[in-house]
């Protein structure tokens, strides 16, 4: 270990202790936090961080920098300074020697736990078990980061962290609009591909506004480095075909064989509740079950609709009450109405033939 500010190291070439910080090495600036009197960028990177501990545990986002100034006045939030300790190093290496001295005794010795403390270990263990965590605090929501939506703080939390950093070792702080180019890799088009690439979308959308033959469509490949440009026919949607799935450990059947992206299961009736969605779907498709049913929701806050199983007794409790509600009340309940552009929700789930084999279908809208 080494000691930031007073800390020496062995020169590489002639083994001898010289300052920690000289040739290529950049002492850092020691930032001092005062919240009576923050910098720009210690408060955006406070404000930021904030936000996303709300957002984590589901509690209300501050998204007015002035209330968390009032927050930090109101609650007396004191940050204790730092001190830094001259001796500390000796005091570490001394730490470290007599600790590895001791895991070499344990080593040697084979120390294991007496029966006292083995049994102790294991009543901690039942009670822990006991917990049900899901009483004792919700669940966490988890951040994935999208850099095109300005009110999540995801670039305002990158931005702050790398430009106080920056600070530290005195190099050039960058703008927010930077910081959102490099952590969301968007490399500038070139206005002239941009261009010409749209202009043969809006051909092939006029072809499609005067009901033109498929033949006269075209795909094309442009590379304007080279000067080379393709046009040839659109090629057919790959078709869904059985398959073993490697996961699940089991052989998937599509139904319809051959069916593609743009084939949809559209089921129509306003007040359908669970249980008549899964007690009409068979007749609707080819006699195909339904053993678990949710929302479309992208791998994101899944609620369980269904289950012809019951995974555990708390799913089992939640699919009994809603199996009797509209599947409309309910998606309006979780995830609010529907867009006013929008008048289908999309279902996903787990299907069986009608011989009993596991199943994939189009995707269901209804």
């Amino acid at each position: 270990g080494i000691n930031a500010e007073y800390g020496t190291r062995k020169d590489p070439l002639t083994g001898e202790d010289v300052p920690f910080w000289s040739g290529s090495k950049r002492f850092p600036q020691i930032a001092q936090l005062d919240l009576e009197k923050l910098e720009e960028r210690q408060e955006n990177f406070l404000f930021a961080v904030t936000n996303l501990f709300a957002y984590m545990f589901g509690i209300e986002k501050i998204q007015d920098l002035n209330a968390l100034r009032k927050l930090f006045k109101e609650n007396g939030v004191v940050v204790p300074p730092w001190q830094g300790e001259k001796k500390w190093e000796a005091q570490l290496k001394k730490d470290l020697a007599s600790a590895a001295d001791e895991v070499e005794k344990m080593r040697d010795e084979n120390v294991a736990l007496d029966e006292q403390e083995t049994e102790a270990l294991n009543v901690l263990k039942k009670e822990l078990l006991a917990i049900n965590f899901r009483n004792v605090a919700k669940p966490l929501n988890e951040i994935a980061f999208e850099k095109d939506d300005d009110s999540n703080f995801h670039i305002d939390f990158i931005t702050a962290c790398s430009n106080n950093r920056a600070w530290n070792y005195g190099i050039p702080e960058a703008t927010r609009h930077t910081c959102k180019m490099i952590a969301g890799k968007i490399i500038p088009a070139i206005a002239t591909t941009t261009a010409m690439i749209t202009g043969l979308v809006c051909l092939e959308l006029y072809k499609l506004l005067l009901g033109l033959e498929r033949e006269k469509f075209c795909c094309s490949n442009i590379n304007l480095g080279t000067s080379t440009f393709e046009f040839f026919e659109p090629q057919p949607p790959n078709k869904t075909l059985e398959y073993f799935d490697k996961e699940l450990y089991d052989t998937m059947y599509p139904v319809p064989s051959g069916f593609t992206v743009w084939d949809k299961v559209k089921i129509r009736g306003k007040d359908l509740t669970v249980e008549q969605f899964v007690e009409l779907f068979p007749k609707v498709h080819h006699g195909c079950t339904i053993s678990a049913l949710t929302f479309f929701s992208g791998g994101k806050d899944i609620r369980p609709l269904y289950f012809s199983f019951s995974p555990s007794e708390e799913i089992g409790k939640l699919v009994e009450e809603r199996k009797n509600r509209k599947l409309l009340d309910l998606y309006v309940e979780f995830y609010g109405p529907l867009p006013p552009h929008r008048n289908y929700i999309i279902l996903e789930g787990v299907f069986n033939t009608s011989d009993d084999q596991s199943a994939i279908t189009p995707q269901i809208l209804y």
